[in-house]
């Protein structure tokens, strides 16, 4: 892949406008039939229809626009499964909304929001949730000053964000938004939003502890496999063999996963089965199921919150900018 479509957005990213069109200038004529179709022939594509949409290049967009169409409902995905790049909709968004064509870009937009949901791609949710909102509200940042309502009156909440109110039916997953919202910067454990709905009792059981998810010896051995792959990926590098690259790629991926489930907040082991480890999956599910509920039905609102929002034995909102919530 030439350097050209990664530097055309880091400098439209920056503003620099004139330049990144001029970056963009020796692909003016590329013609997506023409190239050979091997595996990266998609995700080269999708770069380049990014760029295009960067700069607001209208030939070049209505040329990638009819190669991807026919990928719409798959996602880009070269090596065997190594690179993620998101879903073919995100792009077939990006390069409609530059040719002028709203109604089509919203769609897509929403169907690449399905299919990185389907996928659990958090990023390409809130990237792909950011692009529809800045679709239709004219802009991705919110106002300078911004307020908000998160207001519950009996089962019923108001949400409001950005000019736009929904309703929602009450569940606990909008109930520890609303005590995060309450408190930003301000880390609040599992197992208190657990306890404010359960009570005391539940939020001491929480607190109690269980056998490590991984003993010392088998982190040890996690480790140590790690090490042997990474020399194993930084050879297949040398000697330029992609099968074995991926094959390494791949096991890392999947044993990093997994001590990344077996380990916490600053290296301590997560326990299996323990009450702190429940109130946590607990907290965490119903978080996000009511944020998915927020993301079909507001889409901006959606992105901020997933965006400010973590979960885990602690949970937090941590905007990057104050908002006055009316809670």
């Amino acid at each position: 892949m030439p350097p050209a479509p990664p530097r055309v957005l880091c400098l439209a990213a920056k503003g620099a406008t004139d330049e990144a069109a001029a970056a963009l200038a020796e692909f003016e004529d590329f013609d997506p039939d023409t190239q050979p179709s091997d595996n990266i022939w998609l995700s080269q594509v999708g770069t380049i229809a990014e760029a295009a949409a960067a700069v607001g290049c209208r030939p070049l967009a209505a040329r990638l626009y009819e190669a991807l169409l026919p990928f719409a409902g798959s996602a880009l995905i070269t090596a065997g499964a190594v690179d993620f790049s998101g879903a073919a909709d995100h792009y077939l968004g990006l390069l409609a909304a530059t040719l002028a064509r709203p109604e089509a870009a919203e769609s897509h937009f929403r169907a690449a929001v399905s299919v990185h949901r389907r996928l659990g791609a958090l990023p390409w949710i809130i990237r792909s949730n950011r692009e529809l909102a800045a679709l239709t509200t004219g802009s991705v940042e919110a106002p300078a000053s911004r307020q908000g309502v998160f207001s519950r009156v009996d089962d019923v909440w108001t949400l409001g964000f950005a000019g736009k109110e929904i309703l929602l039916k009450d569940a606990k997953g909008l109930r520890d938004v609303a005590v995060l919202l309450g408190a930003p910067g301000q880390p609040v454990s599992a197992a208190t939003l657990l306890g404010i709905e359960a009570g005391e009792e539940a939020a001491g059981e929480a607190a109690l502890g269980a056998d490590p998810v991984l003993d010392d010896r088998a982190r040890a051995e996690y480790r140590a496999r790690l090490r042997e792959l990474d020399e194993d990926l930084a050879e297949a590098e040398a000697h330029h063999d992609l099968e074995r690259q991926a094959r390494a790629r791949l096991e890392r991926e999947l044993l990093a996963e997994e001590l990344a489930r077996a380990v916490g907040l600053g290296g301590r082991s997560r326990l299996l089965g323990g009450g702190s480890e429940r109130a946590r999956k607990a907290v965490t599910a119903r978080i996000r199921n009511s944020l998915r509920r927020i993301e079909e039905r507001h889409a901006e609102l959606g992105a901020h919150l997933a965006e400010t929002i973590t979960t885990g034995a602690s949970c937090s909102y941590s905007p990057s900018q104050p908002v006055e919530w009316r809670l």
